[in-house]
Protein backbone atom coordinates (compact mmCIF):
# COMPACT_ATOMS: atom_id res chain seq x y z
CA UNK A 1 0.00 0.00 0.00
CA UNK A 2 1.25 3.41 -1.05
CA UNK A 3 0.70 7.15 1.00
CA UNK A 4 0.67 10.19 -0.21
CA UNK A 5 0.96 13.30 2.20
CA UNK A 6 -0.89 16.67 0.95
CA UNK A 7 0.57 19.50 3.45
CA UNK A 8 -1.31 22.58 2.42
CA UNK A 9 0.07 21.90 -1.25
CA UNK A 10 0.75 18.72 -2.42
CA UNK A 11 3.80 16.58 -0.70
CA UNK A 12 3.91 12.62 -1.30
CA UNK A 13 4.63 10.13 0.57
CA UNK A 14 4.45 6.15 -0.97
CA UNK A 15 4.94 3.64 2.03
CA UNK A 16 4.11 0.18 0.27
CA UNK A 17 2.46 -2.45 2.21
CA UNK A 18 0.85 -0.22 4.48
CA UNK A 19 3.86 0.97 6.77
CA UNK A 20 4.67 4.09 8.17
CA UNK A 21 7.72 3.06 9.93
CA UNK A 22 8.47 3.98 13.68
CA UNK A 23 9.44 7.72 13.01
CA UNK A 24 6.36 8.27 11.82
CA UNK A 25 3.64 6.43 14.26
CA UNK A 26 6.00 5.12 17.25
CA UNK A 27 2.57 3.25 18.83
CA UNK A 28 1.32 1.72 16.20
CA UNK A 29 1.89 0.78 12.72
CA UNK A 30 -0.28 1.12 10.05
CA UNK A 31 -1.37 -2.45 9.45
CA UNK A 32 -2.91 -2.14 12.66
CA UNK A 33 -5.12 0.06 11.89
CA UNK A 34 -8.11 0.59 9.59
CA UNK A 35 -7.88 1.35 6.19
CA UNK A 36 -8.98 4.37 5.14
CA UNK A 37 -11.83 4.84 3.00
CA UNK A 38 -11.79 5.81 -0.97
CA UNK A 39 -11.09 9.60 -1.81
CA UNK A 40 -13.84 11.05 -3.24
CA UNK A 41 -14.37 10.78 -7.11
CA UNK A 42 -17.57 10.74 -8.95
CA UNK A 43 -18.07 8.37 -11.64
CA UNK A 44 -18.19 10.45 -14.38
CA UNK A 45 -14.59 11.83 -13.07
CA UNK A 46 -13.59 7.63 -13.15
CA UNK A 47 -14.65 6.69 -16.25
CA UNK A 48 -13.10 9.76 -17.75
CA UNK A 49 -9.73 8.62 -17.28
CA UNK A 50 -8.58 5.59 -19.67
CA UNK A 51 -5.96 3.23 -17.83
CA UNK A 52 -3.04 1.81 -19.08
CA UNK A 53 -4.49 -1.82 -19.39
CA UNK A 54 -7.56 -0.28 -21.91
CA UNK A 55 -4.97 2.69 -23.64
CA UNK A 56 -4.31 2.10 -27.37
CA UNK A 57 -0.58 1.56 -27.36
CA UNK A 58 0.21 4.77 -29.67
CA UNK A 59 -1.21 6.95 -27.39
CA UNK A 60 1.03 4.97 -24.34
CA UNK A 61 4.30 5.53 -26.54
CA UNK A 62 3.21 9.45 -26.69
CA UNK A 63 3.00 9.79 -22.79
CA UNK A 64 6.10 7.68 -22.00
CA UNK A 65 9.19 7.84 -24.45
CA UNK A 66 10.70 4.51 -23.11
CA UNK A 67 7.97 2.83 -25.08
CA UNK A 68 8.92 3.68 -28.38
CA UNK A 69 10.89 0.62 -28.62
CA UNK A 70 8.92 -1.71 -27.84
CA UNK A 71 8.11 -4.86 -29.77
CA UNK A 72 4.39 -5.06 -30.08
CA UNK A 73 3.07 -8.66 -29.19
CA UNK A 74 -0.63 -8.81 -29.89
CA UNK A 75 -1.26 -12.01 -28.38
CA UNK A 76 -1.70 -12.12 -24.95
CA UNK A 77 -1.70 -16.19 -24.87
CA UNK A 78 1.99 -16.02 -22.95
CA UNK A 79 0.36 -13.28 -20.33
CA UNK A 80 -0.59 -15.98 -17.47
CA UNK A 81 2.32 -17.64 -17.15
CA UNK A 82 4.23 -14.41 -17.39
CA UNK A 83 2.54 -13.45 -14.63
CA UNK A 84 2.65 -17.08 -12.77
CA UNK A 85 6.32 -16.85 -13.13
CA UNK A 86 6.75 -13.58 -11.76
CA UNK A 87 4.49 -14.04 -9.08
CA UNK A 88 6.71 -16.98 -7.84
CA UNK A 89 9.78 -15.29 -8.07
CA UNK A 90 8.34 -12.30 -6.13
CA UNK A 91 7.33 -14.35 -3.29
CA UNK A 92 10.39 -15.98 -3.11
CA UNK A 93 12.57 -12.50 -3.00
CA UNK A 94 9.85 -11.66 -0.36
CA UNK A 95 10.56 -14.27 2.14
CA UNK A 96 14.46 -14.32 1.50
CA UNK A 97 14.62 -10.18 2.34
CA UNK A 98 16.65 -9.53 5.85
CA UNK A 99 16.97 -6.95 8.00
CA UNK A 100 18.46 -4.16 5.82
CA UNK A 101 20.37 -1.36 6.38
CA UNK A 102 21.54 1.14 3.21
CA UNK A 103 23.00 4.62 2.15
CA UNK A 104 19.47 6.85 0.80
CA UNK A 105 20.28 10.37 -0.70
CA UNK A 106 17.23 12.47 -1.36
CA UNK A 107 17.74 15.23 -3.70
CA UNK A 108 15.04 18.02 -4.27
CA UNK A 109 15.02 20.76 -6.38
CA UNK A 110 15.69 24.34 -4.73
CA UNK A 111 12.76 25.95 -5.57
CA UNK A 112 13.60 29.46 -7.33
CA UNK A 113 12.40 31.49 -10.71
CA UNK A 114 14.06 28.97 -12.93
CA UNK A 115 13.67 25.13 -13.68
CA UNK A 116 16.08 23.58 -12.37
CA UNK A 117 16.98 19.97 -12.88
CA UNK A 118 18.16 16.70 -10.46
CA UNK A 119 20.75 15.07 -12.75
CA UNK A 120 19.90 11.69 -13.69
CA UNK A 121 22.95 10.45 -15.57
CA UNK A 122 24.64 8.97 -12.61
CA UNK A 123 23.68 5.15 -13.34
CA UNK A 124 22.87 6.22 -17.02
CA UNK A 125 18.55 4.82 -16.28
CA UNK A 126 16.92 5.45 -19.13
CA UNK A 127 13.93 7.38 -17.33
CA UNK A 128 11.20 9.13 -19.27
CA UNK A 129 11.21 10.88 -15.75
CA UNK A 130 14.38 13.21 -16.35
CA UNK A 131 13.40 15.97 -13.98
CA UNK A 132 14.53 18.85 -15.94
CA UNK A 133 16.62 19.52 -18.99
CA UNK A 134 18.63 22.57 -17.69
CA UNK A 135 22.11 21.95 -17.37
CA UNK A 136 22.75 24.20 -14.65
CA UNK A 137 20.85 21.33 -12.47
CA UNK A 138 20.71 22.72 -8.49
CA UNK A 139 19.16 20.86 -5.58
CA UNK A 140 19.38 19.83 -1.88
CA UNK A 141 20.40 16.42 -0.99
CA UNK A 142 20.35 15.14 2.51
CA UNK A 143 21.51 11.48 3.00
CA UNK A 144 19.96 9.30 5.65
CA UNK A 145 20.32 5.84 6.88
CA UNK A 146 17.58 3.67 5.48
CA UNK A 147 16.36 0.33 7.26
CA UNK A 148 14.40 -3.00 5.82
CA UNK A 149 13.13 -4.64 8.93
CA UNK A 150 10.87 -7.28 8.91
CA UNK A 151 8.42 -7.35 11.62
CA UNK A 152 4.96 -8.94 12.90
CA UNK A 153 1.22 -8.01 10.36
CA UNK A 154 -2.10 -8.72 11.01
CA UNK A 155 -2.94 -12.63 10.92
CA UNK A 156 0.20 -13.63 12.08
CA UNK A 157 1.52 -12.76 8.25
CA UNK A 158 5.29 -11.04 8.51
CA UNK A 159 5.64 -7.74 6.66
CA UNK A 160 8.65 -5.64 5.84
CA UNK A 161 8.78 -2.03 7.47
CA UNK A 162 10.90 0.49 5.79
CA UNK A 163 11.81 3.73 7.46
CA UNK A 164 14.54 6.07 7.70
CA UNK A 165 17.00 6.99 10.32
CA UNK A 166 19.66 10.17 10.94
CA UNK A 167 23.28 9.72 10.46
CA UNK A 168 23.38 9.20 14.59
CA UNK A 169 20.75 6.42 14.04
CA UNK A 170 18.02 8.74 15.52
CA UNK A 171 14.42 8.39 13.84
CA UNK A 172 13.88 11.42 11.89
CA UNK A 173 10.39 13.58 11.94
CA UNK A 174 8.59 12.33 8.27
CA UNK A 175 5.70 12.93 9.05
CA UNK A 176 3.78 16.39 7.69
CA UNK A 177 4.61 18.49 10.54
CA UNK A 178 8.00 18.33 9.12
CA UNK A 179 8.20 20.47 5.52
CA UNK A 180 12.17 19.51 5.32
CA UNK A 181 11.83 15.76 5.44
CA UNK A 182 11.88 13.30 2.42
CA UNK A 183 8.15 12.50 1.40
CA UNK A 184 8.21 8.70 -0.07
CA UNK A 185 9.34 5.48 1.57
CA UNK A 186 8.14 2.30 1.03
CA UNK A 187 9.84 1.09 -2.51
CA UNK A 188 11.08 -2.34 -1.46
CA UNK A 189 8.64 -4.17 -2.00
CA UNK A 190 6.40 -1.80 -4.82
CA UNK A 191 5.61 -4.91 -7.15
CA UNK A 192 3.39 -6.44 -4.44
CA UNK A 193 0.54 -5.90 -6.96
CA UNK A 194 2.20 -9.06 -9.23
CA UNK A 195 2.19 -11.45 -6.25
CA UNK A 196 -0.15 -14.37 -6.98
CA UNK A 197 -2.32 -13.92 -4.29
CA UNK A 198 -3.03 -9.63 -5.29
CA UNK A 199 -3.58 -10.11 -8.66
CA UNK A 200 -7.27 -10.55 -8.25
CA UNK A 201 -7.21 -6.89 -7.35
CA UNK A 202 -5.68 -5.79 -10.78
CA UNK A 203 -6.20 -6.02 -14.20
CA UNK A 204 -2.81 -6.97 -17.12
CA UNK A 205 -1.86 -6.63 -20.29
CA UNK A 206 1.11 -7.62 -22.35
CA UNK A 207 2.33 -4.47 -24.09
CA UNK A 208 5.18 -6.90 -25.69
CA UNK A 209 9.24 -6.88 -25.33
CA UNK A 210 11.57 -4.77 -24.74
CA UNK A 211 15.68 -4.61 -24.36
CA UNK A 212 16.55 -2.08 -21.31
CA UNK A 213 19.77 -2.08 -20.10
CA UNK A 214 20.76 -5.30 -21.76
CA UNK A 215 17.93 -6.96 -20.17
CA UNK A 216 15.23 -8.58 -22.51
CA UNK A 217 12.29 -7.70 -21.08
CA UNK A 218 8.16 -8.53 -20.74
CA UNK A 219 6.30 -5.22 -20.32
CA UNK A 220 3.08 -5.46 -18.60
CA UNK A 221 0.58 -3.25 -17.95
CA UNK A 222 -1.66 -3.30 -14.80
CA UNK A 223 -4.61 -1.66 -13.25
CA UNK A 224 -6.22 -1.94 -10.21
CA UNK A 225 -10.17 -2.77 -9.72
CA UNK A 226 -11.29 0.56 -7.93
CA UNK A 227 -13.09 -1.17 -4.51
CA UNK A 228 -10.16 -3.22 -3.52
CA UNK A 229 -8.74 -0.82 -1.63
CA UNK A 230 -6.01 -2.75 0.18
CA UNK A 231 -3.16 -2.06 -2.12
CA UNK A 232 -4.20 1.80 -2.23
CA UNK A 233 -2.25 4.81 -2.46
CA UNK A 234 -3.42 6.64 1.02
CA UNK A 235 -3.46 10.29 0.95
CA UNK A 236 -3.25 12.10 4.05
CA UNK A 237 -5.37 15.10 2.94
CA UNK A 238 -6.17 18.50 4.96
CA UNK A 239 -9.95 16.35 5.38
CA UNK A 240 -8.42 13.56 6.53
CA UNK A 241 -6.97 9.97 4.97
CA UNK A 242 -8.58 8.30 2.04
CA UNK A 243 -7.11 6.15 -1.12
CA UNK A 244 -6.68 5.63 -4.52
CA UNK A 245 -6.05 2.85 -6.79
CA UNK A 246 -2.85 2.84 -8.76
CA UNK A 247 -1.44 2.21 -12.08
CA UNK A 248 1.30 1.25 -13.89
CA UNK A 249 3.68 -0.26 -15.99
CA UNK A 250 6.40 -3.10 -14.94
CA UNK A 251 9.34 -4.61 -17.05
CA UNK A 252 10.01 -7.89 -16.21
CA UNK A 253 13.43 -9.97 -17.10
CA UNK A 254 12.38 -12.47 -19.53
CA UNK A 255 15.17 -15.12 -18.12
CA UNK A 256 14.72 -14.00 -14.49
CA UNK A 257 11.50 -12.83 -14.44
CA UNK A 258 12.21 -10.55 -12.02
CA UNK A 259 10.57 -6.90 -12.29
CA UNK A 260 13.95 -4.40 -13.00
CA UNK A 261 11.67 -2.04 -13.40
CA UNK A 262 8.59 -0.49 -12.45
CA UNK A 263 6.27 2.67 -12.81
CA UNK A 264 3.38 3.44 -10.91
CA UNK A 265 0.40 6.21 -11.53
CA UNK A 266 -2.58 6.98 -10.16
CA UNK A 267 -5.60 5.05 -11.81
CA UNK A 268 -7.35 8.41 -12.02
CA UNK A 269 -7.29 12.16 -10.82
CA UNK A 270 -9.15 13.42 -7.29
CA UNK A 271 -9.94 16.47 -8.33
CA UNK A 272 -12.02 16.53 -4.48
CA UNK A 273 -7.92 16.79 -2.75
CA UNK A 274 -6.71 18.66 -5.80
CA UNK A 275 -4.33 15.61 -6.99
CA UNK A 276 -3.97 15.41 -10.40
CA UNK A 277 -0.46 13.06 -10.73
CA UNK A 278 1.36 10.94 -8.75
CA UNK A 279 4.25 9.09 -10.58
CA UNK A 280 6.24 7.20 -9.01
CA UNK A 281 9.72 5.08 -11.49
CA UNK A 282 12.04 2.59 -9.68
CA UNK A 283 14.40 0.98 -11.07
CA UNK A 284 15.93 -2.38 -9.33
CA UNK A 285 19.58 -3.56 -9.17
CA UNK A 286 21.29 -6.79 -8.27
CA UNK A 287 22.52 -6.29 -4.51
CA UNK A 288 24.42 -9.19 -3.14
CA UNK A 289 24.39 -10.50 0.21
CA UNK A 290 27.26 -12.16 0.98
CA UNK A 291 26.90 -12.83 4.68
CA UNK A 292 24.08 -14.91 4.07
CA UNK A 293 24.85 -16.00 0.42
CA UNK A 294 22.13 -14.27 -1.43
CA UNK A 295 21.47 -11.78 -3.94
CA UNK A 296 18.43 -9.69 -4.12
CA UNK A 297 17.02 -6.61 -6.33
CA UNK A 298 16.46 -4.11 -4.31
CA UNK A 299 15.59 -0.18 -5.16
CA UNK A 300 18.52 1.79 -7.00
CA UNK A 301 16.69 5.15 -8.10
CA UNK A 302 13.55 5.85 -7.58
CA UNK A 303 11.88 9.22 -8.90
CA UNK A 304 8.93 10.59 -7.52
CA UNK A 305 6.73 13.64 -8.53
CA UNK A 306 3.60 15.02 -7.89
CA UNK A 307 1.08 17.49 -9.51
CA UNK A 308 -1.64 19.66 -8.67
CA UNK A 309 -3.25 22.53 -10.31
CA UNK A 310 -1.69 24.68 -8.35
CA UNK A 311 2.19 23.46 -8.14
CA UNK A 312 4.19 20.11 -9.08
CA UNK A 313 7.01 18.59 -7.09
CA UNK A 314 9.29 15.68 -6.95
CA UNK A 315 12.20 14.13 -5.50
CA UNK A 316 14.83 11.97 -6.42
CA UNK A 317 16.02 8.70 -4.43
CA UNK A 318 19.53 6.92 -4.54
CA UNK A 319 20.30 4.04 -2.82
CA UNK A 320 23.34 1.83 -2.40
CA UNK A 321 25.42 -0.09 0.04
CA UNK A 322 23.16 -2.46 1.63
CA UNK A 323 23.97 -4.50 4.00
CA UNK A 324 22.64 -6.40 6.77
CA UNK A 325 21.33 -4.91 9.92
CA UNK A 326 21.54 -6.68 13.20
CA UNK A 327 23.43 -6.87 16.60
CA UNK A 328 26.63 -8.34 17.30
CA UNK A 329 28.47 -9.01 20.42
CA UNK A 330 32.10 -8.36 20.93
CA UNK A 331 33.71 -9.45 23.91
CA UNK A 332 35.69 -6.65 25.44
CA UNK A 333 38.33 -6.48 28.82
CA UNK A 334 37.03 -4.67 31.75
CA UNK A 335 39.32 -1.25 33.04
CA UNK A 336 40.88 -3.56 35.59
CA UNK A 337 41.18 -6.49 33.34
CA UNK A 338 39.63 -8.87 35.20
CA UNK A 339 38.68 -11.83 32.63
CA UNK A 340 35.65 -12.89 34.56
CA UNK A 341 33.75 -9.87 34.05
CA UNK A 342 33.26 -9.34 30.19
CA UNK A 343 31.44 -6.67 28.88
CA UNK A 344 29.83 -6.54 25.45
CA UNK A 345 29.12 -3.44 23.33
CA UNK A 346 26.49 -3.77 20.03
CA UNK A 347 27.25 -3.08 17.03
CA UNK A 348 25.86 -2.76 13.83
CA UNK A 349 26.59 -4.65 10.65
Amino acid sequence: MNRLLLIAVFFALPAVLAQAGPSAHPAQTESQQSPPPPCAVTQVEQSAAASFVDEPLPELKKQFPSLRTISVDPEQDQLTAILDKTGDVLAGLYQRIPNLVAREEVRRPIPSGLSFAIPLARRGGNLDATLDDSPNGRYRSTVYVYRIVRGDGPAGMEILNEFRTDSHDHPIDDSGRNPDSPRNVGFATSWLFFFRANQIESRFRLLGEQKIDKHDTYVVAFAQNPGRERLNTIVDAPTGQCSIPSQGVAWINQSTYQIIRMQTDLLFPVPSIHLSQLRTILEYSEVPIPERGLVLWLPDIVKNSWRTPAISGEELHLYSHYRLFGSTVRVLPDAAAMPSSPQTSPQTR
